[in-house]
């Protein structure tokens, strides 16, 4: 692997453990969020702590996979994120929202508003659903953590999360057309057919047929 993993997440309790919180070894019960292998936890007195597969497989590593997750849950313990141009005070985050056809990394309230939100580490939303939003006109925050150490720690992660305008993201909501009315039809009918009459007066005029 060409980085030492730091985190590793504990199917039982269902939460990411930091490597130094961990117990040494298999006994840290701890799988990768890629390939879903035991981790074991080497914990030695010279060396960097850091996990490692039990059985080397190939993986390339979770780092990437439990950045994502860690940003998510961190938002979702959050109450503030800085966007450009603003400051959210959010409510009500849940985890994986359903919209449309599609899943929201995170949704929350601000005010009388909804917000979902996409956090990118390896890619961004498919160009079928960034395209929904756009169509459906949906307020979404693209949070680009493609930049980030994966091993950074929860503390800083935390503060960019919250105060780092720059990796966010905020594509403008089109401006609705204008509606259908049906008033507007049918005055625009009125208007062609006086055009019409009028045409049709002035061409049986009694002085236009004099000759």
């Amino acid at each position: 692997m060409s980085a030492k993993l730091r985190y590793a997440y504990n199917p039982i309790s269902r939460v990411i453990v930091p490597v130094e919180r961990a117990y040494n070894g298999l006994r840290c019960g701890c799988i990768c969020l890629d390939c879903g292998q035991p981790l074991e936890a080497v914990q030695g007195q010279i060396n960097e702590q850091h996990y490692r597969h039990a059985v080397d497989k190939g993986c390339s590593g979770c780092g990437e996979s439990l950045l994502h997750l860690r940003a998510k849950r961190l938002i979702y313990g959050g109450n503030k994120m800085a966007i450009p141009g603003r400051m959210l005070h959010y409510y009500d985050a849940v985890l994986e929202e359903p919209i449309g056809p599609f899943v929201a990394d995170v949704w929350f309230k601000e005010g009388e508003m909804s917000w979902y939100l996409e956090v990118i580490v390896t890619h961004r939303p498919t160009a079928a659903k960034a395209d929904y939003y756009v169509r459906s006109r949906i307020p979404v925050i693209l949070i680009d953590l493609s930049r980030i150490d994966p091993n950074i720690t929860d503390e800083t992660l935390a503060e960019i999360l919250a105060y780092d305008s720059s990796v966010k993201e905020v594509p403008k909501i089109k401006e609705a057309a204008a509606p259908y009315s049906q008033h507007e039809s049918v005055s625009s009918w009125i208007v062609v057919l006086l055009v019409l009459l009028c045409g049709y007066a002035l061409a049986f005029h009694p002085k236009r047929r004099k000759r």
